[in-house]
């Protein structure tokens, strides 16, 4: 897999300020994934191993509630970061993520 470019998060506002080697050491550990619209990024309830950064499109952040009903609770945007249930001590993610574009 070829690595990625600093350039893809530089210009983000969560990574303004740092240095060009801190942004090649965050690229060097990510990986890129292209997902296709109505698939899930991850699962609610699935172990929150991952967070992600949205470079491109958009993504539905639903919740099932115990009823059975699914509720969408945010869009996430280009630039955002989602899944960061681990950084908040949660062990599980606590909705599904579905890519909307």
């Amino acid at each position: 897999m070829a690595s990625l470019d600093r350039s893809l998060i530089a210009g983000l506002s969560i990574f303004e300020g740092m240095a060009a080697a801190d942004l090649d050491r965050i690229v060097r550990q990510a990986r890129s994934t292209r997902i296709a619209k109505d698939q899930l990024v991850f699962e609610q309830e699935q172990d929150a191993d991952s967070f992600f950064l949205l470079l491109d499109g958009h993504v539905r952040v639903v919740k099932s509630t115990p009823e059975g009903q699914d509720v969408t609770v945010r869009y996430i945007s280009p630039g955002e970061l989602l899944g960061i249930a681990h950084a908040l001590g949660r062990a599980t993610y606590p909705a599904n993520a579905i890519a909307a574009v």
